[in-house]
């Protein structure tokens, strides 16, 4: 009897050891997490804030299913220096294409497929920038690594476009 409890116990402790203890750090696959994260709004509620604010807008366009957005979430929202760009300079809005939400705008309420087709979005994922005051800036469609994003986030955010094209941007930094 005491040797069954005992491999009882010693069976325990080695499950405990192998499941819990491992933290994983040097596992290439595991999620870098960090205490900054975008807090998306919806979308008349963003661009009320950009406007009492004045701050740009992001408008981040997808749909469920889309692997390139899943990507695009993973790879680049999820990217430190993206957040800090975004939290910095815009007002973040996402909106999922298939919902049936609905959003109040100063021309009234509209569905979500009228808010689509008003940026005149073809596919998935596509970010678009808007001035403070919700008129457009840019849509850019498609999944963007982290690296290129930064760079199209700072030409906006740091009003860049005000004085320069962004090929002149690029080849200036």
């Amino acid at each position: 009897m005491k040797k069954a409890v005992f491999l009882i116990v010693v069976l325990f402790a080695v499950i405990f050891i192998t499941c819990g203890g491992n933290d994983n750090k040097n596992n290439p696959r595991k999620k870098v997490t960090s205490a900054n994260t975008i807090d998306w709004l919806k979308y008349d509620t963003g661009i009320n804030k950009a406007a009492e604010d004045g701050k740009y807008v992001l408008v981040y366009f997808w749909r469920h299913g889309c692997g390139w957005c899943k990507k695009m979430e993973q790879d680049t929202y999820a990217n430190e220096e993206v957040m800090d760009i975004v939290n910095d300079y815009f007002i973040p809005v996402k909106v999922n294409a298939g919902s049936g939400d609905s959003y109040n705008t100063k021309d009234g309420r509209i569905s979500t497929r009228q808010l689509v087709n008003r940026f005149r979005i073809r596919g998935f994922p596509t970010s678009c920038f808007l001035k403070p005051d919700g008129s457009v800036l840019t849509c850019q469609p498609g999944y963007v690594p982290p690296q290129k994003f930064e760079t199209i986030l700072r030409y906006i955010g740091e009003e860049h476009y005000k004085d320069e094209s962004f090929q002149e941007y690029i080849k200036s930094n």
